[in-house]
């Protein structure tokens, strides 16, 4: 099983877009799951993450901006 992990802040606009080139890059390597985090945006990004998941996808959502480390760490404490 492949972990993809994905800290976000602030990107509603581009998320489609990137959650469907990572996953056409990723699927030739097998089975995977994403873990994305939201690291406490002020825009629509947690709604557009919510939208675009699929069932084997999570989405974690941190309540405020604590930075790229502490996003990282959410997303290795649920994977493991």
């Amino acid at each position: 099983m492949i972990w993809v992990l994905i800290p976000v802040y602030n990107e509603a606009a581009g998320i489609p877009k990137m959650l469907q080139e990572t996953r056409n890059a990723i699927a030739a390597f097998g089975e995977f799951r994403m873990v994305l985090v939201d690291d406490g945006s002020t825009d629509e990004t947690c709604i557009t993450i919510q939208r675009e998941l699929r069932q084997s996808d999570h989405l974690i959502s941190l309540e405020h901006n604590s930075g790229p480390g502490a996003a990282f760490l959410a997303g290795f404490e649920f994977i493991l």
